[in-house]
Protein backbone atom coordinates (compact mmCIF):
# COMPACT_ATOMS: atom_id res chain seq x y z
CA UNK A 1 0.00 0.00 0.00
CA UNK A 2 3.16 2.15 0.73
CA UNK A 3 4.53 1.85 -2.60
CA UNK A 4 0.97 2.10 -4.45
CA UNK A 5 0.88 5.76 -2.14
CA UNK A 6 4.27 6.19 -3.58
CA UNK A 7 3.51 6.33 -7.06
CA UNK A 8 0.34 8.04 -6.42
CA UNK A 9 2.50 11.16 -5.12
CA UNK A 10 5.02 10.96 -7.69
CA UNK A 11 2.49 10.81 -10.76
CA UNK A 12 0.65 14.14 -8.53
CA UNK A 13 4.09 16.07 -8.38
CA UNK A 14 4.95 15.53 -11.67
CA UNK A 15 1.45 17.22 -12.19
CA UNK A 16 2.30 19.83 -10.27
CA UNK A 17 5.94 19.95 -11.62
CA UNK A 18 5.01 19.84 -15.23
CA UNK A 19 4.03 23.81 -16.17
CA UNK A 20 7.32 24.88 -14.53
CA UNK A 21 8.94 22.35 -16.58
CA UNK A 22 7.13 23.14 -19.78
CA UNK A 23 7.60 27.19 -19.20
CA UNK A 24 11.50 26.52 -18.31
CA UNK A 25 12.10 24.71 -21.22
CA UNK A 26 9.99 27.38 -23.04
CA UNK A 27 12.90 29.68 -22.12
CA UNK A 28 15.78 27.83 -23.02
CA UNK A 29 14.24 27.25 -26.44
CA UNK A 30 13.40 31.01 -26.97
CA UNK A 31 16.82 31.72 -26.11
CA UNK A 32 18.73 29.27 -28.23
CA UNK A 33 16.33 30.63 -31.16
CA UNK A 34 17.28 33.99 -30.39
CA UNK A 35 20.94 32.77 -30.69
CA UNK A 36 19.82 30.84 -33.79
CA UNK A 37 18.59 34.02 -35.16
CA UNK A 38 22.30 36.00 -34.90
CA UNK A 39 24.21 37.04 -37.79
CA UNK A 40 27.83 35.87 -36.29
CA UNK A 41 28.36 31.95 -37.86
CA UNK A 42 29.90 30.62 -34.74
CA UNK A 43 26.80 31.39 -32.78
CA UNK A 44 24.33 29.81 -34.97
CA UNK A 45 26.13 26.82 -35.57
CA UNK A 46 26.42 26.57 -31.70
CA UNK A 47 22.99 27.34 -31.14
CA UNK A 48 21.34 25.50 -33.75
CA UNK A 49 23.96 22.32 -33.11
CA UNK A 50 22.54 22.66 -29.08
CA UNK A 51 18.94 23.14 -30.68
CA UNK A 52 19.08 19.72 -32.69
CA UNK A 53 20.40 17.61 -29.80
CA UNK A 54 17.59 18.76 -27.52
CA UNK A 55 14.86 17.56 -30.02
CA UNK A 56 16.23 14.51 -31.09
CA UNK A 57 16.76 13.47 -27.45
CA UNK A 58 13.78 14.79 -25.99
CA UNK A 59 12.09 12.10 -23.69
CA UNK A 60 8.63 12.05 -22.13
CA UNK A 61 7.71 12.30 -18.39
CA UNK A 62 7.02 9.29 -16.45
CA UNK A 63 3.11 10.01 -17.09
CA UNK A 64 3.36 10.42 -20.67
CA UNK A 65 3.65 13.87 -21.19
CA UNK A 66 5.78 16.01 -22.94
CA UNK A 67 8.39 18.86 -21.47
CA UNK A 68 8.36 20.01 -25.47
CA UNK A 69 4.88 20.82 -26.53
CA UNK A 70 6.38 22.69 -29.41
CA UNK A 71 9.07 19.61 -30.34
CA UNK A 72 7.50 18.41 -33.36
CA UNK A 73 7.21 22.23 -35.04
CA UNK A 74 10.64 23.45 -34.15
CA UNK A 75 11.31 19.46 -35.47
CA UNK A 76 9.58 21.04 -39.02
CA UNK A 77 10.94 24.28 -38.74
CA UNK A 78 14.92 23.27 -38.10
CA UNK A 79 14.18 20.40 -40.68
CA UNK A 80 15.28 17.60 -38.67
CA UNK A 81 12.75 15.07 -40.47
CA UNK A 82 13.29 13.49 -43.85
CA UNK A 83 9.45 13.00 -44.71
CA UNK A 84 7.15 15.66 -45.29
CA UNK A 85 5.86 17.66 -41.98
CA UNK A 86 4.04 15.85 -39.32
CA UNK A 87 1.52 17.84 -37.75
CA UNK A 88 1.17 16.17 -34.34
CA UNK A 89 -1.82 15.95 -31.94
CA UNK A 90 -2.75 14.52 -28.85
CA UNK A 91 -4.86 11.84 -30.46
CA UNK A 92 -2.07 11.17 -32.44
CA UNK A 93 -2.53 7.50 -34.60
CA UNK A 94 0.52 5.07 -33.88
CA UNK A 95 1.28 5.64 -37.54
CA UNK A 96 2.06 9.53 -36.38
CA UNK A 97 4.24 7.97 -33.73
CA UNK A 98 6.36 6.06 -36.10
CA UNK A 99 6.75 8.38 -38.25
CA UNK A 100 7.96 11.05 -34.99
CA UNK A 101 10.33 8.14 -33.88
CA UNK A 102 11.81 7.96 -37.60
CA UNK A 103 12.39 11.79 -37.49
CA UNK A 104 14.19 11.84 -34.19
CA UNK A 105 16.59 9.19 -34.96
CA UNK A 106 17.72 10.34 -38.52
CA UNK A 107 21.34 12.12 -38.64
CA UNK A 108 21.27 15.52 -39.48
CA UNK A 109 24.19 16.99 -41.39
CA UNK A 110 23.00 20.96 -41.86
CA UNK A 111 25.83 23.22 -41.76
CA UNK A 112 24.26 25.56 -38.62
CA UNK A 113 26.57 28.38 -39.94
CA UNK A 114 25.09 28.93 -43.32
CA UNK A 115 22.83 32.34 -43.02
CA UNK A 116 21.03 30.50 -46.47
CA UNK A 117 20.34 27.59 -44.85
CA UNK A 118 19.31 28.88 -41.04
CA UNK A 119 17.52 31.88 -41.87
CA UNK A 120 14.44 30.84 -43.79
CA UNK A 121 14.52 28.37 -41.01
CA UNK A 122 14.12 30.99 -38.23
CA UNK A 123 11.28 32.72 -40.34
CA UNK A 124 9.72 29.62 -40.29
CA UNK A 125 9.92 29.26 -36.15
CA UNK A 126 9.07 32.53 -35.79
CA UNK A 127 5.78 31.29 -37.20
CA UNK A 128 5.58 29.48 -33.92
CA UNK A 129 3.99 31.70 -30.93
CA UNK A 130 5.92 30.88 -28.26
CA UNK A 131 8.86 31.98 -30.19
CA UNK A 132 7.45 34.61 -31.92
CA UNK A 133 8.95 37.55 -29.70
CA UNK A 134 12.38 35.49 -28.17
CA UNK A 135 13.01 35.56 -32.16
CA UNK A 136 12.17 38.77 -33.42
CA UNK A 137 13.79 40.44 -30.28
Amino acid sequence: AAKEQNNTNNSYDNLLLLPLLKDYMKRIFGGLLKQFSEKLDNVRLHAGRHLENILRSSQQLPDGNNILPFRMDLMNALQLNTNTPAATNDNASSNNKEEEEEMINNVNTTNWSDAKITYPMVIIAANIQEFFFDILS
